[in-house]
């Protein structure tokens, strides 16, 4: 199996996967201890080093380096957890409630990450008072309730697939005029009416969200990423926010007549 493969896999497969074979070599290493040495290695110790050895794995896998303290963490919080003896159902609530918050880390590679007041000020300053806003992976909702309440000419839109966050995005936009919240993949949503399109997702989509932009985005549009580059692709403006992190600008161009992209100013 190539690397290349498992690297289209899912991160939560990812992220078994890499428990599995961790866990099968520290159970091969308590083995060799045990017939070398007559008797077994620390049980916390094996904990941490079957961590640490599921984080590299991992990484080796493709997963995000933002799963590594996860990895490292997931069994000895696992052992600690049974311990407290919970009612099962209890476990079956927290494990529904973590899918339903966090449904596009889990299938996608895209972190629930909220992009807070600073930001909202500064993508405020590029959308035209009565234009048309769309929030691609809009979590709870908070920058469009921030754009419409300062543009109330404006349309403001966002899309959600993680269940939870757009439930209480759509809860919240409830008696907004011009705000709407949809449940639906960014990937299958029509760009080409709007004004602005706003995203903070993660590196992986980038390259891939930007040419669906510029397929279907009108010229003199802008595509925004709060933190995210696109590999490749020279911003049109960045922004240095308050909070230490940026703000990146890609104005759609112009083509010719024979579809040809020309340039971005």
């Amino acid at each position: 199996m190539a690397l290349a493969d498992t690297q289209r896999w899912p991160p939560l497969l990812l992220a078994v996967l890499a428990q599995g074979l961790a866990l099968l070599g520290v159970l091969l290493a308590q083995s060799l201890a045990i017939y070398l040495f007559a008797q077994p290695a620390d049980f916390y110790v094996l904990l941490f080093v079957q961590g640490v050895t599921a984080a590299v794995i991992g990484v080796r896998l493709g997963l995000p380096r933002w799963w590594v303290p996860i990895q490292i963490a997931f069994l000895p919080l696992l052992v600690g957890a049974l311990r407290l003896d919970l009612p099962p159902l209890l476990w079956l609530a927290g494990a529904a409630l973590l899918l339903l918050l966090f449904r596009n880390t889990t299938v996608g590679r895209v972190p629930l990450f909220l992009s807070g007041p600073v930001a909202w000020r500064a993508v405020g300053e590029w959308l035209p008072s009565e234009g048309r806003f769309i929030d691609l992976g809009c979590g709870v909702g908070g920058l469009l309730l921030d754009l419409a309440k300062r543009f109330p000419q404006a349309r403001i839109e966002g899309i959600e697939s993680a269940p939870l966050p757009w439930l209480i995005a759509r809860l919240r936009s409830v008696g907004r005029h011009n705000v709407e919240v949809r449940f639906a993949d960014l990937w299958h949503q029509d760009l080409a009416s709007y004004d602005l399109v706003f995203c903070f997702l993660s590196p992986q989509p980038m390259l891939a969200l930007w040419l669906k932009a510029r397929a279907e985005m009108q010229p003199g549009a802008l595509f925004v990423s709060l933190e995210f580059d696109v590999p490749g692709e020279v911003p049109s403006a960045s922004i240095a926010l308050a909070d230490g992190r940026t703000l990146r600008l890609w104005r759609i161009p112009a083509t010719d007549a024979d579809g040809a992209a020309r340039a971005s100013s």
